[in-house]
């Protein structure tokens, strides 16, 4: 039995979940996203719904500059609450998110395992209520429509009848999200511009070892290689 979903309409019946925006589209990682990772997951919530008598109530917490010129994408899908957020208040998204779920009584959608803090959860309330991500690829075996930097992400529900039904849904493979046309543009800019950031910027004069940085903290930064080294001009 088909159902319907909704954009942030109030409704008895429906789970609410609410996304943590910035943290599902992810920096410059190799299997990160950008906006075609959250737009991925709004599209599986929908076949949820779709599939099953499940319906949704979705709003998605973002800064004003995250989208650009994709928020009306967003708002095919989800109530789209954009936030200013200021340097002194940084996690000000993480605690709007939390504090949906919380006073919904549903669920959020992040990688993030400590943001329940900021509202004064625990670890158990956080377990019960947060659907964490993984990112996939999905290969020409599994979708002949597949090209360059077609991706899929695979949902963590928590323990219960949704995870069952999601789960369910997954091995019958009825839950693959087609990537439209200008999903893939911009995933191919977003991968171009991921590449032209790892391009060395540092070379040791000695062995000409190629680093991303100088002096910033970690174990493959130039400073740090010539110190253990003892490679210097």
């Amino acid at each position: 039995m088909a159902a319907s979903y909704n954009r942030g309409e109030e409704d008895e019946d429906s789970v609410y979940i609410s996304l943590d925006a910035q943290n599902i589209m992810g920096r410059d990682g190799p299997n990160n996203q950008g906006i075609v990772g959250l737009i991925n997951i709004l599209k599986q919530l929908r076949i949820i719904s779709e599939k099953t008598d499940l319906t949704f109530q979705l709003e998605t917490i973002a800064p004003p500059w995250a989208f650009k010129k994709f928020s009306d994408r967003i708002k095919e899908f989800s109530r789209l609450i954009l936030v200013t957020i200021w340097p002194e208040d940084k996690e000000l998204d993480d605690y709007l998110v939390a504090s949906l779920a919380s006073a919904h009584d549903g669920l959020y959608v992040s990688n993030d395992k400590s943001m329940h803090q900021h509202i004064g959860k625990d670890d158990d309330w956080a377990k019960m209520h947060r659907i964490g991500f993984k990112r996939l690829r999905i290969t020409e075996d599994l979708a002949q429509e597949a090209t360059f930097a077609t991706k899929s992400i695979e949902l963590l529900f928590p323990d219960g009848p949704l995870s069952d039904t999601y789960n369910e849904l997954k091995d019958k493979q009825e839950l693959f999200v087609k990537t439209e046309e200008w999903e893939l543009q911009y995933l191919e800019k977003f991968d171009e511009k991921r590449k032209r950031k790892l391009v060395p910027k540092y070379f040791c004069p000695v062995c000409d070892e190629q680093f991303q940085s100088w002096s910033k903290i970690g174990t493959t930064k130039l400073q740090q290689h010539m110190l253990e080294t003892e490679h210097s001009c």
